[in-house]
């Protein structure tokens, strides 16, 4: 069988082994799946064995794609001589036909490939008999090709490596639709994978995006650095943290909100390229999209500008793009479709954008005016109502997130801070960059420029 996703439709044929309990009846079929797990060790089977070993993994297989199977002899051209293969995978699917059987087997990758047992080997043939669905198996034997030109392996020794105490969740064979409560499949993603397949590329693309982001700073020569995760006091950011104590020491400590405080005292130290790939926590809201322990990157860099940032974030993502998709940099994101890392990307203020979006909006083409910083309070009132904010700087970033971004974008705009450096020649003005993708100008923006009311003194390194 070539490599997929769902075994072939055969429901007349399909069998879970032994009779079971009806499907409802979870505490039924389990109890049913732990008796045979202790006939099995009375009959000297154990079920979940761990003493075998494979030739290959099921998608490593030779002939997987439809035009090789016919290099495969027939089954009755097998001889002692041909290359024999052993595997292992997850059942999913009998098709019992009197004397013969075919088992159906998925592994790592999604890939599939079905056993051919025929009676005469009384020993697997028996053992075929209390299988069932979900349980995890090793065959051995030469591949060949069926009358179908489907390629098979014939089983001439069969184990059970790991009896499965659950069924299987949901529907995982091709005449069910897919699991479709999204709480249940992000709480038990392993679970999920079992039933989507497909989902475990999602992990496979992330591990090498990590890798080639790592590859990315080392070859700029970033030094990674793994900072406290345990501290006294909380910062670096805006958030409620979690709380838990140190029993030798009897001291309260936070969970860490942030990299960046350490990161920064590294670079005070002397290592003048630092960044790490680590986990904060944040004890505030739960949802799908949103996650109190999460995995992010912040890097510093010592004698770098705001530019500088920009440049490096664009080189990164464009190459971190090509490098998982072989060479491809327009990718399909969620709801955005055909968005292109490719640099160079757009680069708009905050007073730019909203005056695209509001052309009403008294905001000049040139710099930023008295006149201007006056009049935008009043207009972000008359447009927004009372919950808009009476000074600039926090005016603009009202109405950029009002009619700039997307609805529903998961991102977030940080307000002007005393922290952030000024402007260079621009009084009461301060930059901050952030990434925005899908915004409605422009698939891909570098927006910043936003404004304080008044100029306070810049502690910061941004």
């Amino acid at each position: 069988m070539t490599t997929q996703q769902r075994p072939p439709a055969d429901k007349d044929k399909t069998a879970a082994g032994p009779a079971a309990p009806e499907a409802g009846d979870l505490e039924g079929q389990m109890a049913e799946r732990r008796r045979i797990a202790a006939e099995l060790r009375q009959g000297g089977v154990n079920p979940f064995a761990n003493d075998l070993q494979i030739t290959a993994p099921i998608y490593a297989l030779p002939y997987d794609k439809p035009e090789d199977v016919g290099q495969l002899p027939l089954d009755s051209e097998v001889t002692p001589e041909s290359p024999v293969h052993a595997v292992a995978g997850r059942l999913l699917q009998i098709n019992d036909m009197g004397k013969a059987k075919f088992l159906f087997l998925r592994g790592d990758r999604g890939a599939m490939l079905q056993l051919y047992l025929r009676a005469d080997n009384a020993e697997a043939f028996a053992l075929s008999e209390r299988l069932q669905l979900g349980d995890l198996v090793w065959a051995r034997g030469p591949l060949f090709r069926t009358r179908k030109q489907k390629r098979a392996l014939r089983v001439d020794g069969l184990r059970l490596l790991t009896k499965a105490l659950r069924p299987l969740p949901g529907k995982v064979l091709q005449e069910g639709s897919k699991v479709t409560d999204d709480d249940w499949r992000y709480r038990y993603r392993y679970a999920d994978m079992i039933v989507h397949p497909e989902v475990a590329d999602v992990f496979r693309k992330r591990a090498r995006i990590v890798a080639e982001i790592r590859r990315f700073f080392d070859e700029r020569g970033y030094v990674e650095c793994d900072t406290r995760m345990l501290l006294q006091t909380n910062g670096g950011a805006a958030a409620r943290p979690f709380r838990t104590h140190h029993n030798t020491l009897d001291l309260d400590l936070y969970l860490r909100i942030a990299t960046e405080l350490d990161l920064k005292r590294l670079v005070v130290g002397g290592l003048e390229r630092v960044y790490e790939i680590g986990r904060l926590f944040r004890n505030e809201g739960l949802s799908r999209f949103h996650n109190p322990e999460f995995t992010t990157i912040e890097f510093y860099q010592a004698y770098a500008t705001y530019e500088d940032l920009m440049d490096l974030t664009e080189q990164l993502l464009g190459g971190v793009c090509a490098a998982v998709n072989d060479g491809r940099t327009v990718i399909d994101y969620q709801e955005f479709k055909d968005v292109n890392l490719a640099p160079p990307y757009r680069r708009a203020t905050m007073r730019e954008l909203v005056a695209e979006a509001r052309p009403d909006a008294p905001i000049g083409a040139g710099p930023c005016t008295d006149e201007e910083v006056a009049a935008l309070p009043a207009y972000a009132r008359a447009v927004l109502g009372d919950k808009a904010p009476v000074d600039y700087g926090h005016a603009l970033v009202a109405l950029f997130e009002e009619f700039v971004e997307q609805p529903g974008e998961h991102l977030h705009v940080r307000r002007p801070e005393p922290r952030h450096r000024a402007l260079r020649g621009c009084l009461g003005i301060v930059r901050q960059v952030a990434l925005r993708c899908g915004c409605r100008f422009g698939p891909i923006s570098r927006l910043g420029e936003a404004a304080t009311s008044s100029l306070r003194t810049s502690r910061g390194d941004r």
